[in-house]
């Protein structure tokens, strides 16, 4: 059986177990080992993946220097000391790797502690649309801490978010970014846009964005100078905010179009039975709008990653409400079916037909006495 073939089975499984123990758990849920599967199956899978992606080859160098001392990052404190911590137990690169994955379904499970009712359908969402954290390994463990914390936000609990953004920014300081956002949306108590005109706006970036409109921004970067993190990114501003730099700028294909239309609509409708998903409905908003014009900008693209990922949370209330035979009229059944089958398509499908490349499916029995992987 080849690498593919093994990819593709081990993450079936894993959606389907995690969808049954989410059952499970919500049967009763007193039983938290029900949720203790999905986490280990999901953090073993992603943790022991071999050269997934650039940011992991980059960050073993980044990790060497750490531990022998050249790299001192005195405002990513927290990222130093987990660093530091998997070398004190002897453990290689790959632990690391296997702590962040770790870190990022269990942050994913605590969320959902205020939305128990779907739990089996969005632990296996969440897997899903957090999929670029096999790239960006640390931004997205910047940003478990940070969804930590919108748990609490959601629960009117302000200290221990800005305690959680703490731990956020201590791990990836560009989390900075997000934080006021969220923040400044928690206080907005209605949806920032009708579905039509969040339409409109969409399509129309959809069709007339080009990324030659952020040259403009370009002299603003130097703000960054001197910060030593940001360096990359300052040298070749033009390429980082156009696109060019270490990323395949494309648009969005016509499916993720559609399907981003129909959450725009369906998260909407789904405020006439959970009002209090308003501030998780604008987060989603925000990411969805933006994301035609931000998709093909690699700087920016991580960004909206973080609002755009809280669709998980609106299609997995679609679901529950169309199994719980709640979604009228019926036009709401056949968009959710649209959007389950669109995320069939895109993630396991394409692995089928249209695989990323040999080296996409590596883990660390593949290894071959290699540290690093490079395309």
């Amino acid at each position: 059986m080849d690498n593919m073939m093994i990819f593709f089975l081990l993450r079936i499984s894993i959606i389907l177990i995690t969808l049954i123990c989410g059952y499970w758990y919500c049967k009763d849920t007193s039983k938290k080992y029900f949720l203790m599967v999905p986490i280990l199956l999901i953090s073993l899978n992603e943790g022991l993946r071999f050269g997934r992606g650039t940011d992991y080859n980059v960050y073993y160098f980044n990790y060497q220097d750490i531990i022998h001392g050249y790299d001192v990052r005195s405002n990513e404190f927290l990222f130093t000391k987990l660093c530091e911590l998997n070398d004190f137990l002897n453990l290689p690169y790959q632990g690391l790797v296997y702590f962040m994955s770790l870190i990022l379904i269990v942050s994913g499970t605590l969320y959902l502690r205020n939305h128990k009712n779907i739990i089996p359908f969005a632990l296996p969402l969440f897997m899903i649309f957090t999929i670029d954290a096999e790239n960006l390994m640390r931004w997205f463990t910047a940003f478990s801490f940070l969804l930590i914390g919108v748990s609490y936000l959601e629960q009117d609990n302000v200290k221990k978010f800005v305690l959680f953004s703490v731990c956020a920014f201590l791990f990836h300081s560009g989390i900075i970014v997000i934080i006021p956002a969220y923040l400044l949306l928690y206080y907005i108590r209605r949806p920032l846009l009708r579905p039509l005109y969040s339409c409109i706006i969409y399509i129309a970036i959809y069709f007339f964005f080009k990324t030659s409109f952020m040259l403009e921004f370009v002299q603003y970067m130097n703000i960054f100078s001197g910060m030593t993190q940001f360096s990359g990114y300052v040298d070749n501003a033009d390429e980082w905010l156009t696109g060019t730099a270490n990323f395949e700028a494309q648009k969005l294909n016509i499916g993720t179009v559609i399907m981003d239309l129909i959450v725009i609509n369906l998260g909407y409708k789904i405020l006439d039975y959970k009002p209090k998903l308003i501030y998780v409905y604008n987060m989603c908003l925000i990411g969805t709008i933006l994301s035609p014009a931000l998709n093909q900008i690699e700087i920016l693209y991580r960004i909206c990653l973080l609002f755009k990922v809280f669709q998980f949370i609106i299609i997995a209330y679609s679901v529950y409400f169309f199994i719980s035979n709640r979604c009228r009229p019926m036009i709401y059944s056949v968009l959710t079916w649209f959007v389950i089958l669109n995320l069939i398509r895109v993630h396991i499908l394409n692995i089928l037909m249209e695989p990323y490349t040999s080296n996409s499916y590596l883990y660390v029995w593949d290894k071959m006495g290699r540290e690093v992987l490079f395309n």
